[in-house]
């Protein structure tokens, strides 16, 4: 469940593409741009009108550690699956799996309580807000997302003002403007 999460959280994939994804898209040959990024050797089925195929790029270092206690905990089970979320030893995790998944999320977060009510779909507003925060452009953010339009990127960026304006006002300047 934590490596799916994590996944989610580093990719903005949506809760049927995750269960796409194979162990053998995080071998070193897939890391690129300096090891920050995976990206998937081949395209994986996404939404969209009858479906579009997309390659798909995962935050390494922020997903990472989750990947490698998954991995060994999946060779310590003697899990044989090449998707990388299984429902049982040897069976592609399925939508409805993930479905149980934020069931069990929601009840630890409750437990230790987080009053937020988690769903998959989230993620992909963490995502992208974490890439804005991070100062990507919008046109970048709208490339490894796979989206035809900017204005996903808005939709999906949920960046607060306050924390925006703080990047461009100071106690008596405007940041980026020339003091005259």
């Amino acid at each position: 469940i934590a490596c799916g999460l994590a996944l989610a959280l580093n990719s903005g994939a949506r809760k049927v593409e995750l269960t796409r994804f194979k162990v053998n898209y995080f071998d070193d040959e897939n890391l690129k741009f300096g090891g920050s990024l995976y990206v998937t050797p081949e395209e994986i089925l996404t939404k969209g009108q009858g479906g579009k195929m997309l390659k798909k790029y995962t935050l390494a270092k922020e997903f990472k550690p989750y990947l490698d206690l998954w991995l060994k905990e999946r060779e310590e089970d003697g899990i044989d699956c090449e998707y990388l979320l299984v429902r049982n030893v040897d069976v592609q995790a399925l939508d409805t799996s993930l479905n149980s998944w934020q069931k069990t999320i929601n009840r630890i977060s409750e437990q230790i309580g987080i009053d937020k009510h988690f769903y998959w779909h989230s993620c992909r507003h963490y995502y992208t807000t974490h890439l804005s925060k991070a100062g990507l452009p919008a046109e970048v953010i709208k490339e490894i997302s796979g989206w035809e339009s900017i204005d996903m990127v808005s939709l999906y960026d949920d960046t607060e003002l306050s924390y925006m304006l703080e990047n461009y006002f100071t106690a008596d300047v405007i940041v980026g403007q020339e003091t005259k």
